[in-house]
């Protein structure tokens, strides 16, 4: 099985989405570098919540809305 370790806030976010009862996995590039080794220079996540479910988990947080048009 492959693990990733991962910084503390990327555990962060991940474990505030799943405690609120949402599914939240890291994906892309820096799933892609680890498997080859690297060390991941940034972290995407997805997650089964809406951009206004994920402002109300983060809602004690400053949330920068760069994709909200696009439903990101």
């Amino acid at each position: 099985m492959f693990s990733m370790n991962l910084p503390h806030g990327v555990c962060f976010l991940l474990s505030r989405l799943r405690l609120a009862g949402f599914r939240a996995d890291v994906v892309g590039g820096s799933v892609r570098d680890a498997l080859l080794g690297m060390t991941p220079d940034d972290y995407d996540i997805t997650t089964a919540a809406t951009p206004e479910e994920t402002k109300a988990v983060f809602s004690d947080l400053r949330v920068i809305e760069t994709g909200i048009l696009h439903g990101t």
